[in-house]
Parts: structure tokens; C-alpha cells; sequence
């Protein structure tokens, strides 16, 4: 949603210096999860947090019922926006919108997107897609964002920029991008509410308090360096604190997947010793071992 302010009100996204805006464009928002009072008050929260008119040319569009995979449907939902003199449609999700048999297939997501985008292309209106991430992402920190999209090359390779969002939980959320054209190196999101106070704690909420509860809003919080997260100095100095550990608790202490820890415990090798069935130490260091 971000996005979609920033592109129809001229502000660099997610206030990141180098995601800039060059003018407004008139942006229409094509939903297919949750409910249409949610949408309208995640418009408003981030109108507010980014200080622009509540009136941003950004149009709501429900598209639980559009049938886009249907021809005539698409070309109708064409011309309204084309009379709408709409620039960029944002589709969310692109699963829902724009079914195939397999999500996870790459070839048949590529048959069931590629032809209907396309058009939006030459009628003039830039398509952005959002797409979870594939799911064992949330196991691995990504590097580039081609690591968390489902159905990896095919569906990158049809795309001018793709921007992969991660939440490393404890670590916090990175942003990575790739593409032709303007790029980022990789960064930190904050979450906030509107007034700009920090979520932190605060993002989960029973279904009874969701329409009270604040909104959050991401914004950039700075380049991301070392997170303390699914590297090898992180595991190595929690072994240094603990003296011995298991895969489970040095997860635990991480705030990561213990698939994670086992990849950078191999990765380590020889720098590690497993003293027994999943538990870990440090094997001796030379310049610091005793004498």
C-alpha cells in the first residue's frame, strides 16, 4: 500500500532515499484478500503517516468478483481504467486474481499470468504484482530477491524489478530488490502506526480487537548490515555465551529456524565440534584457548 501512496502522491517509497518517485501517477489497488474496510483503513493510515491528501489518486478496486482470467471481463476492466487514465495496477495476490492449477508451478503460473499482463503493458498501464514468497523461505535469509519468489527464474524473468520483503523475525525485516532499471542494496523496514510510534510487539492482535487496532505501516529504518541473524558470527558467539548449545536453543536465541542454525553449523565445519546428538561447541581456538 506504500507503493501505492508513494507512486500517486510523488514521495520516494517507503521514504527511502534511493526509491524515488519522479511524478505522481494515477494508481488503481486490486484486492482479493481480506475485506474492503480493512483496505480502506490501510489507505488511510499510510495517507496519513506519509502527510499526503486524503484524496491521492489511488482507486480501491475489489477483485473478488473481476474475472480476470475471463477475456471479455479483462478487457472491460481495460477500459475502465484506461478511462480512469490509470498509469500503474497493482494486483494483490497475483494467485488469487490470476489462478492456475498449480501456484507452485512455475510453467503454469507463467501460462496464467504472462498473456493477461501483457495486455495491461500495451494498453499503456504498468502491472505490479504482489506474490508470497515461496515456503520455505521464511527458513533462509535471502540475498537477492529472486530467493523468495515462488517459482524462482520463470516468473523473475518476466518482470522488470522485483523487490522481496523478508521477515526475519528477531532480526527484523529486510527489503531486497533486483532489476533493469533503479535498485537498492538491501534494507531495514520499522514497523509503526500512523503517528509514526513504534509496532514493535504490537503487530499481533485476536480478530476481535483487528478493527481497533492500529495499522501497521513499514517504512525504512536504514541499510541492513549484520542482523545478528543466519550468519556464522551470530551462532559463533552465541556458542561462545552458552559454551555448548543445542541446534533448538541456539535457534531459540536467535529468533530463527532451526534449519537455518543446522545450514550455518555445516557451513562453519571445522570451527564447530558436535559433542552429542545435536547439541554444539566450539572446537579450541589457538589464540585463545588454555595453556
Amino acid at each position: 500500500m506504500d507503493l501505492a501512496v508513494s507512486l500517486a502522491s510523488g514521495k520516494d517509497v517507503l521514504d527511502h532515499p534511493d526509491l524515488r518517485v519522479l511524478r505522481p501517477v494515477r494508481v488503481a489497488y486490486v484486492y482479493a484478500e481480506q475485506g474492503e474496510v480493512q483496505w480502506e483503513r490501510r489507505l488511510s493510515a499510510v495517507e496519513r503517516y506519509r502527510n499526503v491528501l486524503p484524496d491521492v489518486p489511488v482507486a480501491l478496486v475489489s477483485g473478488y468478483d473481476l474475472g480476470l482470467r475471463d477475456t471479455e471481463r479483462r478487457t472491460s476492466f481495460l477500459k475502465q481504467l484506461t478511462e480512469a487514465e490509470i498509469e500503474v495496477v497493482i494486483f494483490d495476490p497475483l494467485a488469487v486474481l490470476f489462478p492456475s492449477e498449480d501456484e507452485n508451478d512455475a510453467s503454469k503460473m507463467i501460462a496464467a499470468t504472462r498473456g493477461p499482463l501483457e495486455e495491461f503493458v500495451r494498453a499503456g498501464i504498468t502491472p505490479i504484482v504482489i506474490h508470497h514468497s515461496r515456503k520455505t523461505a521464511k527458513d533462509y535469509e535471502p540475498y537477492t530477491a529472486s530467493d523468495l519468489v515462488r517459482g524462482s527464474g520463470d516468473i523473475v524473468a518476466m518482470t522488470g524489478s522485483v523487490v522481496g520483503v523478508w521477515d526475519g523475525k528477531k532480526a527484523g525485516i529486510k527489503v531486497v530488490t533486483q532489476g533493469r532499471t533503479q535498485t537498492a542494496k538491501p534494507f531495514r523496514l520499522a514497523s509503526v502506526d500512523a503517528d509514526g510510534s513504534p509496532l514493535s510487539g504490537r503487530d499481533s492482535v485476536p480478530i476481535e480487537e483487528l478493527l481497533s487496532a492500529p495499522t501497521r505501516i513499514l517504512t525504512y529504518n536504514g541499510p541492513w548490515q549484520n542482523s545478528g541473524c543466519s550468519n556464522e558470527d551470530a551462532v559463533l558467539a552465541c556458542l561462545r555465551e552458552k559454551r555448548s548449545a543445542s541446534v533448538k536453543e541456539i535457534a531459540d536465541s536467535l529468533g530463527v529456524s532451526t534449519r537455518t542454525v543446522q545450514r550455518i553449523l555445516d557451513r562453519l565445519g571445522a570451527r564447530v565440534r558436535n559433542i552429542r546428538r545435536g547439541v554444539y561447541t566450539l572446537a579450541a581456538e589457538p589464540d585463545t584457548a588454555e595453556v
